[in-house]
C-alpha cells in the first residue's frame, strides 16, 4: 500500500462522516501532522493509523498498514498482552508488558497509554480502588482530553478508549459507587448506539458492556432497567453466536425477576435459569454454573423437580 493510499483512506472516510481534522486528530496527533498524512507527505505509525480509523468506526486491520518492523513488533506485543489478560495470566502479561516498554518511543502516545492502562489490569483481575481508577482516568485523558467534561457521545473514541472507560465504570461499581458506574455505562452505550463503530467490534465489545451495566443496575435495585438491558444483550449474543456473556446475561435477568417479586411465569424463569446453567457449564465456568444452580434451587420450585438439577 502506498503512502498516498493510506492518507487517501483517512481523508475520504473523514470527509464522508463530516468530521473535521481537529476532531479526528485530538489526542492522537497534531492537526498539521494529520494534514501531512492525508496529503501523502507523512507515513503514520501502525498505532496512529489504527486509532484514526477506529475513531471513524473502521478497523485498520483490513489494510496492510504495517509500516516497519518496529510497528509490527509493537502491534504483536499488544495482541499477546491482551490475550494474556483475557486468559487471566497476569504474570505472563507483566513479562510481555516489560518487553513492550523497552521498545516504546517517547512520542508514541497510544502505546504509552496502552502500557499505562495495562499496568493497572495486571495488578488484579478486578479493579477495586480509587488509586487504580485515577490511573485509568489519567490514561484515557491522554487521547480524550475532554473526558469527564463532556458526554462521551460528543467525543471520538478508539477501541482502547472504550476498553479503558469500561474498566473505569466497572471499578466504580466494585467500590459501590453504583450510580457513577451506571451513568458511565449508559454513556458508553449511547456512544456505541449513535457513533461510528465497526460491526465486528460491536459484537466483541457490546455484550460485555451490557452485562456489566445490567450487573450494577440490578445491585442498585433498578430491576426493570436491568431486565431491559439483559434482553438487548441476550438478543445480540444469540444472533451473533457469541455466547461468552449470554449465560451471565440470562442469569442477571432471572436474578432481577426474582428480586422484583411475584414472578408471573415460573416456567419462563425455570427456562432462563436452565439455559444459563447449561451455557456456563459448556463454557467451563463451573463457579458461575454452580451459582446459577444454587440460585435456581432456592428460588424456583420447578427446578427442584427437574431431572437435570
Amino acid at each position: 500500500m502506498s503512502i498516498f493510499s493510506i492518507g487517501e483512506i483517512i481523508r475520504k472516510q473523514r470527509n464522508l462522516l463530516g468530521i473535521s481534522q481537529e476532531e479526528l486528530a485530538d489526542g492522537i496527533c497534531s492537526v498539521p501532522t494529520l494534514s501531512r498524512i492525508e496529503n501523502g507527505e507523512r507515513v503514520p505509525s501502525k498505532a496512529n493509523f489504527d486509532a484514526l480509523m477506529q475513531r471513524m468506526g473502521q478497523s485498520g486491520e483490513m489494510y496492510d498498514a504495517y509500516i516497519g518492523d518496529n510497528d509490527l513488533e509493537i502491534h504483536e506485543k499488544k495482541f499477546y498482552i491482551r490475550q494474556a489478560i483475557m486468559c487471566g495470566s497476569l504474570e505472563n502479561a507483566k513479562i510481555l508488558l516489560e518487553g513492550l516498554r523497552k521498545i516504546i518511543q517517547n512520542n508514541d502516545t497510544l502505546t504509552i497509554q496502552f502500557v499505562q492502562y495495562m499496568e493497572v489490569l495486571t495488578e488484579s483481575v478486578e479493579i477495586k480502588n480509587e488509586i487504580q481508577i485515577k490511573k485509568l482516568e489519567n490514561a484515557i485523558k491522554m487521547t480524550v482530553p475532554k473526558y469527564g467534561q463532556v458526554r462521551l457521545c460528543n467525543c471520538l473514541l478508539t477501541f482502547d478508549d472504550i476498553t479503558i472507560i469500561n474498566n473505569i465504570a466497572n471499578a466504580y461499581g466494585y467500590i459501590k459507587e453504583y450510580r457513577k458506574a451506571i451513568n458511565l455505562f449508559y454513556e458508553l452505550k449511547e456512544y456505541i448506539d449513535t457513533r461510528y463503530i465497526n460491526s465486528e467490534e460491536i459484537i466483541r465489545t457490546y455484550p460485555l458492556l451490557l452485562y456489566n451495566l445490567s450487573k450494577w443496575l440490578g445491585l442498585e435495585g433498578r430491576y426493570n432497567e436491568c431486565i431491559e438491558i439483559c434482553d438487548i444483550g441476550i438478543k445480540l449474543t444469540s444472533e451473533s453466536g457469541r455466547s461468552k456473556f449470554l449465560g451471565k446475561l440470562l442469569y442477571n435477568k432471572a436474578w432481577c425477576m426474582v428480586r422484583k417479586g411475584n414472578v408471573e411465569n415460573e416456567d419462563e424463569l425455570a427456562k432462563i435459569l436452565l439455559q444459563a446453567y447449561y451455557i456456563m457449564t459448556i463454557m467451563n465456568d463451573s463457579a458461575t454454573a454452580q451459582s446459577i444452580r444454587d440460585f435456581g434451587l432456592s428460588n424456583c420450585h420447578l427446578l427442584k423437580e427437574s431431572f437435570y438439577f
